[in-house]
């Protein structure tokens, strides 16, 4: 009750506050995913592609084993791997380059949809097909909640810029005040003038 109560004096008093607190909320949200599904990704086919874990399809003790038992040729495995590295390094850079994370999350999930596919013609039990179905749904969550972020981030690019040229403006405006050419310093002169006029003590 005390938390509605005060989130709800902060919208009256700031809702701009509010927003603001909330869309940082849910960056740093997507950023833990991006880094969950990134660095397991990696994990996977940079340090542990000769290790046997108890998620590998069929009988497989390693990668090129897995694959063999799904059917697919070691080319195809390599191809796999260079777009799981490749979208996993994107999802990294996609931290400080927003518009990267949307098709990068969206190409790993497509991956981690083929790959829960291959446990069921396989007919493995769910067991090993978890991984591929958690990082399908953070895929999914990145590609859903990086976008807002993208917008909002436009948003507040926007504001900033908007408020850099109102500053400039402000500025500009004051040099023109006492520059003895132009007109706004001939202007403030006969204001000053009147007001002294207008106050013997400070002529």
């Amino acid at each position: 009750m005390r938390h509605r109560t005060a989130r709800g004096i902060l919208l009256a008093i700031r809702p701009d506050k509010l927003a603001h607190s909330n869309f940082h909320a849910v960056q740093y949200f997507v950023i833990a995913l991006q880094l969950t599904v990134a660095l397991g990704i990696l994990n996977v086919w940079m340090l542990r592609p000769s290790k046997a874990t108890p998620y590998r399809g069929g009988d497989a003790k390693n990668l090129r084993e897995e694959f063999a038992a799904y059917g697919l040729p070691f080319w195809f495995m390599c191809v796999v791997g260079v777009l799981k590295v490749g979208l996993a390094i994107a999802l990294i850079a996609a931290i400080w380059i927003h518009r990267v994370a949307q098709p990068a999350a969206i190409g790993l999930g497509l991956l981690m949809l083929g790959a829960f596919v291959m446990h069921l013609k396989v007919k493995d039990p769910i067991k090993k097909a978890l991984p591929s179905i958690a990082v399908l749904a953070m895929c999914a969550a990145i590609a859903l909640f990086s976008r807002r972020v993208q917008s909002e981030y436009r948003q507040t690019q926007v504001g900033i810029q908007g408020e850099i040229e109102q500053r400039r403006d402000r500025l500009r405006q004051r040099i023109l005040d006492f520059d003895p050419d132009s007109h706004g310093y001939q202007h403030h002169q006969r204001k000053s003038g009147r007001r002294r006029a207008s106050h013997p003590r400070l002529a």
